[in-house]
């Protein structure tokens, strides 16, 4: 009588395991198809910056919209100058 219990036990652990092992293939495939999906359907063109840049003539590799600078070159020297030079009134004693 014990022998047939434990049979029945081995069975049920069995089928147990079938379905789990069912169970997670079936989601690891709708996973799949859905990153698949989402990979296919995002286009390039859309992460890119929606306004055109430029490398920053003298600012050390640093990126600026290109439209300002183009409407108006002499702000972006004159910001410039200003940034590189500085007013010695306003520099922080410790720099003095």
């Amino acid at each position: 009588m014990n022998g047939t219990e434990r049979k029945d036990d081995k069975d049920e652990s069995s089928t147990f395991y079938d379905t789990a092992t069912k169970v997670i293939g079936v989601v690891g495939a709708i996973g799949a198809a859905v990153s698949l999906l989402s990979w296919m359907t995002s286009g390039s063109e859309e992460n890119g910056p929606k306004e055109k840049m430029m490398k920053a003539p003298g600012g050390n590799g640093s990126i600026i919209p290109r439209a300002p600078f183009e409407a108006n070159p002499r702000d972006h020297f004159k910001n410039q100058r200003q940034l590189v030079c500085g007013d010695i009134y306003n520099f922080p004693l410790s720099i003095l």
